[in-house]
């Protein structure tokens, strides 16, 4: 089957063509879609428009160029490095009381100080609101120190976060406001260490390290944030909350501090 003839360029379009491509895209785009009088000579139009605005964008979208290839890496592996693997345990650790809050806090501020459905909802959106702002709070205030101290904020979040729950654990019987607070504050630090943290181990990887120093941190934030809650159940039905707090909250958090190495180390 033969194929089909192809529609000759219009003389007054090779004229025009020079003139728009040298136009803005907006300008361009606008006055190519107003200015299609019939199919054949819209098409062309708009395959012309198409491969202007490819040609405009192509610069913002480009990548940095790629390592040659037989490119090695001069790094050692982060699976190799004992700082590296105690960073990412840091974060497997902190994941314990994090998911305390996340997955447990109603259910122990309701059963055990009474706490309405609707105000542990504000509570929880609270958590979740100022993990936020820690989150980028911690990262704009240790890239305005050159990304120094960024292991002592952890280290300082998890103590903090110990206190928090061995609080809750002494405190059954006490007022709810007060382990209303302290599982807030809890709740807002346990979520606000991943951004700087996950910067830490990126940049002690090294670039050509990164991927796998964040791969491996990663992996071991998904298994705390898996295991917390198989855990917890375990232990309640055995023990009761203050153990809870106290094994899965401030234990782990201990453990993050002691385990994170110090700066400069």
């Amino acid at each position: 089957m033969p194929a089909p003839a192809r529609t000759p360029i219009p003389a007054q379009w090779k004229h025009r063509r020079t003139d728009s491509l040298r136009k803005p895209l907006a300008e361009t785009s606008a006055e190519t879609i107003e200015s299609i009088e019939s199919t054949e000579t819209g098409e062309i139009r708009l395959y012309a428009f198409n491969a202007e605005a490819a040609a405009t964008t192509a610069p913002l979208t480009s990548e940095p160029p790629l390592p040659a290839a037989g490119h090695k890496n001069t790094t050692v592996s982060p699976l190799r490095r004992w700082k590296i693997w105690r960073i990412s345990l840091s974060a497997f650790l902190l994941d314990f009381p994090q998911f305390t809050v996340l997955s447990f806090a109603a259910i122990y501020l309701h059963k055990v100080h009474g706490v309405g459905i609707t105000a542990i909802s504000g509570l929880l959106f609270v958590v979740q609101a100022l993990g936020a702002v820690s989150r980028v709070w911690s990262g704009r205030w240790t890239d305005s120190r050159g990304g120094r101290h960024r292991r002592t904020l952890v280290i300082a979040y998890s103590w903090i976060i110990a206190a928090c729950f061995v609080g809750l654990a002494l405190c059954q019987s006490g007022p709810a406001w007060i382990a209303a607070a302290l599982m807030v504050v809890a709740g807002l630090l346990s979520c606000g260490w991943h951004g700087v943290h996950y910067a830490e181990i990126a940049i002690m990887a090294g670039k050509e390290r990164s991927g796998t120093a964040l791969g491996l941190e990663n992996t071991m934030v998904f298994a705390g944030a898996f295991l917390t809650p198989l855990v917890i159940p375990g232990i309640l039905s055995a023990t009761n909350w203050p153990v809870v707090m106290l094994l899965i909250g401030a234990v782990p958090a201990v453990l993050s501090a002691v385990v994170m190495p110090r700066e400069g180390k």
